[in-house]
């Protein structure tokens, strides 16, 4: 377990081969897992990265033929799962929930699967920006504000993936009726208020 620290709560830069499984990185200053500098075919499999200050997993500048897998990266304030400059990774069977941004984004990263997550309650499920040729399959990316997103990024493929909008909650009252109550409150006190709202359930029973 890794957490209260100043930056990430691991680090692993310029390495490769590496196995990083069942941790608990959370409520650090930088990502929980950051990994850089040219990091090559390591595993990241069941780790919990839950809110850091900046994204779960976060993979930096050509990290490439990476496995990010069955991890659960949630309520942090950026990304659940950040990848950059890094290519040909494969993201699969993760949890990426309630982060600030988004659940899990590519800036300048190419090729790289992104199959059978769960990324909800995010502003994205999945954002992709400046990145080509990724594959983004089987993922439920329900009940973000939106589905997907990306911008100056071409010929990604998206399938099978589930959609589904955020609720909008019915009003309870119908718009004049509330208004009416508002001013009510406003002119003559919240008593005024109760009264009608009484009269209005006794008239509906």
């Amino acid at each position: 377990e890794a957490f209260n620290n100043t930056l990430s709560g691991i680090r692993v830069f310029s390495s490769d081969d590496n196995n990083l499984e069942s941790n608990n990185f959370h409520h650090n200053g930088g990502d929980g897992i950051r990994v850089l500098s040219g990091s090559q075919r390591n595993i990241l499999k069941g780790n919990i990265a839950t809110f850091n200050n900046l994204s779960g997993i976060a993979l930096y500048v050509n990290n490439d033929d990476n496995l990010i897998y069955d991890n659960t990266a949630s309520n942090n304030l950026q990304h659940g799962i950040y990848l950059d400059t890094s290519d040909d990774n494969l993201i699969t069977m993760n949890t990426a929930n309630h982060n600030t941004m988004n659940g899990i984004e590519l800036f300048s990263s190419d090729s790289n699967s992104i199959t059978s997550n769960i990324a909800n309650y995010n502003v994205n499920g999945t954002n992709l920006i400046s990145s080509d040729d990724n594959f983004i399959f089987g993922n439920n990316l329900g009940n973000n504000v939106y589905c997907y997103n990306e911008t100056n990024s071409d010929d990604n493929v998206y399938e099978d993936n589930i959609c589904q909008p955020l609720a909008v909650p019915s009003a309870p009252f119908d718009p004049f009726i509330l208004g009416i109550i508002i001013g009510l409150v406003i002119g003559f006190g919240a008593l005024a208020a109760v009264l009608i709202l009484n009269f209005l359930r006794g008239r509906k029973e």
